[in-house]
């Protein structure tokens, strides 16, 4: 079993990227990531070095109070032209939420740690600017409306509202199940795929090899 949060999207690729815009005052609630969407695409807006497309579909969403599709989707085509410019030729696959899975080219199957992290390091400096702010704060809209702030607890309520665990399943104990044996320990099939969509929908990645 491997845990590979790059094989997601690249949703994953600003896990804790919201984390440094939380908690900054104490009297704030550090178990939600903004009071409501507006001011949690406020957050991303207020962001230095954010590129010019970004600044355009986050003064959109303030306005208008969610992303849309298609700037998802040109923040997305953004990415793998970039990509594709680099000479890594990825594959693509649209989850039922919308967002987008990526898998590594074929070439990337048995290279060097160091191939394969700078590899990973194209995927971040193609996504910086494109879609990486913009996927996760698309991906909070649609599978974290409550915007909460420990993706476990995201997890594990996704899990409670589809009916796969019971509410005595807690956050803890789903990163106990996680940090040991997932498929072994945990009260359904991490495989499956509403567990899936409840597992990429908080970032997280798992995959069997």
């Amino acid at each position: 079993m491997k845990f590979r949060r790059y094989l997601v999207g690249v949703v994953v690729l600003v896990s804790g990227l919201m984390a440094g815009c939380t908690g900054s005052n104490p009297s704030e609630d550090t178990s939600v990531l903004a009071p409501n969407l507006r001011a949690f695409f406020q957050q991303f807006l207020d962001q230095p070095g954010i590129s010019d497309f970004e600044r355009e579909v986050f003064t959109r969403a303030v306005e208008t109070g969610g992303i849309t599709q298609e700037d998802y989707d040109e923040a997305f085509r953004r990415y793998a032209s970039c990509m594709v410019d680099k000479g890594y030729h990825e594959t693509y696959e649209r989850r039922p939420d919308g967002l987008m899975s990526i898998r590594p080219p074929q070439s990337m199957v048995d290279v060097s740690d160091k191939e394969f992290d700078a590899y990973a390091q194209q995927m971040t400096d193609c996504a910086d600017g494109t879609v990486m702010r913009i996927e996760a704060a698309y991906n909070d809209q649609l599978n974290n409306p409550g915007l909460l702030s420990d993706p476990y607890e995201i997890v594990v309520q996704c899990l409670a509202q589809s009916g796969l665990v019971d509410l005595s399943y807690t956050p803890e104990q789903f990163e106990q199940d996680l940090n040991s044996s997932l498929k072994d320990n945990a009260p359904f099939d991490p495989m499956d795929p509403q567990v899936q969509q409840c597992l990429s929908g908080a970032g997280i990645g798992y995959v069997t090899n």
